[in-house]
C-alpha cells in the first residue's frame, strides 16, 4: 500500500532540531530503554527521509508546496515558524493540524483544541477547515503529580513558589501569580 504522505516529506523546524541536538549530545540523560534501542538503531533521532529544516528560505517554501509533508513543530501556535505554517494550512480541508500536547487557552492551540471554527492570525480571520486532532500523550508538560512532586523536592532551598495554571489569567501571571510561603507545615508534607 502507498503512503498518501511519504517519510520523504516529513521536516523538523528549528526548535524541534535544537531540542534534539541538545538532547542527543547528552548520552548521560537517556533512559534504559533508548540506551538499548541505540544498539539497533545508532540514529534514534531522525530516519530516512527527515530533513531538519533551519533556513528561513526553507521553511517558507513549505507553505506554498503542494506536494505532502508533515511539518514537526513544537509550541503552542502563538510565535515561529509554526504559526506562518499553520496560516497557510488552516483554511485546507485536506490539512491535519495534531496537536501534541498542552497549549494555553487564549492562544492559537488553545483555541483550535476548544473547537474554534475561525481564527485570527497575521490581522486576518480564516476558517478553520483543516482537521484539528489532539494527542495529549506527547505532552511534555509536567502534570499536576508531577509538579507537586517537583516542589516538594525543593524542601530546604525554596523560600516562596509560584503556582500558575491553564485557569490564571495573564493579568495574574504579570502579577507573578500567588506567591506562598513554603512554610513549615507544608514542609512537613509528603
Amino acid at each position: 500500500m502507498k503512503s498518501a504522505c511519504p517519510h520523504s516529506g516529513l521536516r523538523g523546524q528549528p526548535l524541534a532540531v535544537n531540542a534534539t541536538t541538545i538532547y542527543a549530545s547528552h548520552p548521560e540523560c537517556f533512559d534504559q530503554d533508548l540506551t538499548e534501542y541505540l544498539l539497533e538503531d545508532e540514529n534514534p533521532f531522525g530516519f530516512n527521509g527527515l530533513h531538519y529544516v533551519r533556513k528561513v528560505e526553507m521553511s517558507k517554501a513549505l507553505n506554498y508546496s503542494k506536494a505532502p509533508a508533515i511539518i514537526i513543530s513544537a509550541g503552542m501556535i502563538n510565535a515561529g515558524r509554526i504559526r506562518h505554517h499553520v496560516f497557510h494550512a488552516i483554511d485546507d480541508p485536506r490539512n491535519t493540524i495534531l496537536i501534541v500536547g498542552y497549549c494555553a487557552p487564549h492562544t492559537p492551540g488553545g483555541l483550535l483544541r476548544a473547537g474554534a471554527e475561525k481564527l485570527r492570525m497575521f490581522g486576518e480571520t480564516k476558517p478553520v477547515k483543516a482537521r484539528v486532532l489532539i494527542m495529549d500523550s506527547f505532552s511534555a508538560h509536567g502534570d499536576k503529580m508531577e509538579m507537586l512532586d517537583f516542589i516538594r523536592n525543593q524542601r530546604g532551598t525554596a523560600q516562596k513558589y509560584s503556582w500558575c495554571t491553564a485557569n490564571t489569567k495573564p493579568s495574574e501571571i504579570s502579577k507573578g501569580c500567588s506567591f506562598k510561603p513554603v512554610s513549615q507545615k507544608s514542609k512537613s508534607r509528603s
